[in-house]
């Protein structure tokens, strides 16, 4: 399962937007 994986990315990203914004 790449659930865990996806959720992983897509936190990063959004701390990442966060963090730009």
């Amino acid at each position: 399962m790449e659930t865990d994986r996806l959720s992983e990315i897509f936190v990063l990203l959004h701390l990442h937007w966060f963090v730009h914004e």
